[in-house]
């Protein structure tokens, strides 16, 4: 459940740590900041408190499976933001809270024509 969470606050907040790394340069916002800042070899910061870290990819695709574990797959001048898939996800939940909205609506309505008022 905790990276479920995790995902929703990191589509928006690893995304504007991203954008603002582009503009001013600097610490990446997700790599290690011990490790070399290479391809490959460089641990994912942003990751590393989620229970699978694997899940991560979803909201970071960059994020690759190594024998050495998971590693950035891109050198630290290279990291960018993923505001596509941020809009994507949600995009997705917001539909999903009309529609479920939207049929629990009808469904009240219907169930109020066919029992009359009583029914409530």
């Amino acid at each position: 459940m905790h990276d479920f969470w995790q995902f929703w606050w990191q589509l928006i907040a690893l995304n504007v740590r991203k954008t603002i790394f582009r503009f001013r340069r600097g610490e990446s916002p997700c790599q290690s900041h011990h490790d070399s800042g290479k391809a490959f070899e460089t641990h994912c910061e942003a990751c590393a408190h989620w229970d699978k870290p694997g899940r991560f990819r979803r909201v970071c695709p960059l994020l690759t499976r190594t024998p050495d574990g998971w590693r950035c797959s891109v050198d630290t001048a290279e990291v960018r933001p993923f505001w596509g898939r941020a809009i994507l996800f949600y995009g997705m939940l917001v539909a999903g809270l009309y529609a479920g909205g939207t049929l629990a609506l009808r469904m009240a309505h219907r169930f109020a024509a066919t029992h009359g008022a009583a029914g409530f």
